[in-house]
């Protein structure tokens, strides 16, 4: 009997040690789908010159039928600040129109408190404005939200601390619409989406007539809603937020990570000039609890794998992009998340972790 369980015991570390890196991803996502934290996930990895590595697992919504998918197309909350808002306000400062150190209300009069020490447009990108969520979350429409965000003074001075906020980005939204006198979700179309082939992509609502690949994600009641409740209130009054509200595909995703790793350049379209992508993977903001910030990316805590040169950003809902300019790779890992399970992307970094680690498998 010792014998016969001594011998269990060493084929199972045996079978683990030998376990390749896709083995490991396939069983840690079953772990985080058995204990409710995700219904499924997509992930594709690779370099400027196209994706190297692929996988989707589980369903596309919790206790759902339909398989996720590389072209389920996913609402993804907060990455919608980088992929949309940043890119849009890059855009704009490559064509010469607004000045990022310039103080935000410049560029949106109907801010109407007068500050003493205005933050930039550059301090809303890194979150070190003074503003923070907890103003407006009683409004119940999107119309008294934005009239909150439009009549409320920072708690803070700038430039003191880090406190991230989705207000900065609503409030920066704001502003491209201002400069560009569309809407944010019309200019992002036009300006981004379209020019780089994102044909998933949209905000505010999924494309019409796929509504087979719609996922469902935490705190909505059907697939295909925003799951971020202040995007979902500002865009339910015909407005559009600049925190959230992107639908999009870890296919399409990769098409944008392309062109930040072609240094704007993706095929024979440019999105972005070379220094913009210089100055988006700047850090300009670092403080003593580890909290470091390029003009709208995070660029803290670095994954396995990844230099010291790489921007990321996750979503709430269960979304993370990772992009490392000097190793010319990125991650991209769009969960459907069903659980307000502790630190989410704590999981989703060891999946993009894991997913870098059977690429390279492959390629070996």
């Amino acid at each position: 009997m010792k014998k016969t369980l001594l011998y269990f015991l060493t084929t199972i570390i045996t079978i683990n040690l030998s376990a390749s890196p896709l083995d490991e991803l396939k069983e840690k996502i079953d772990q985080a789908i058995a204990k409710n934290h995700i219904a499924g996930v997509a992930i594709c990895v690779g370099d400027s010159s196209g994706i190297k590595f692929s996988h989707a697992q589980g369903m596309s919504a919790k206790g759902g039928k339909t398989p996720m998918t590389t072209d389920t197309i996913i609402d993804v909350a907060s990455v919608t600040k980088t992929v949309a808002t940043t890119t849009a306000l890059a855009i704009l400062r490559d064509r010469g129109e607004i000045d990022f150190d310039s103080p935000f209300y410049k560029y949106l009069p109907q801010y109407s408190p007068k500050l003493e020490s205005p933050a930039t447009v550059r301090d809303l990108a890194t979150h070190i404005s003074g503003f923070n969520n907890s103003p407006y979350w009683n409004d119940c429409t999107g119309r008294a939200m934005v009239k909150t965000a439009l009549s409320t003074r920072p708690p803070q001075a700038p430039r003191i601390a880090y406190r991230y906020s989705c207000w900065n980005f609503i409030l920066l939204g704001f502003v491209v619409e201002n400069i560009t006198q569309q809407p944010l979700k019309f200019f992002c179309q036009n300006e981004i989406f379209k020019p780089l082939g994102m044909k998933d992509s949209s905000m505010g609502t999924p494309i019409a007539n796929a509504e087979n690949r719609y996922a469902r994600t935490i705190t909505t009641s059907k697939a295909g809603e925003i799951s971020d409740p202040p995007a979902r209130t500002i865009y339910a009054d015909n407005m559009c937020a600049g925190n959230a509200g992107l639908f999009t595909t870890a296919n399409d995703l990769s098409k944008f990570c392309r062109m930040i790793l072609g240094k704007g350049k993706l095929g024979n379209t440019r999105i972005l000039s070379e220094e913009r992508i210089e100055e988006l993977s700047k850090i300009t903001f670092k403080d003593k609890k580890g909290n470091a910030r390029t003009f709208g990316w995070n660029a803290s805590n670095s994954p396995k794998n990844f230099s010291d040169k790489f921007i990321y950003h996750t979503g709430w809902s269960g979304q993370s992009v990772y992009i490392d300019l000097e190793k010319n790779i990125f991650a991209i890992v769009l969960t459907v998340r069903c659980s307000q399970y502790p630190n989410p992307a704590g999981e989703r970094k060891i999946f993009a972790e894991l997913a870098m680690d059977a690429m390279l498998e492959q390629k070996n």
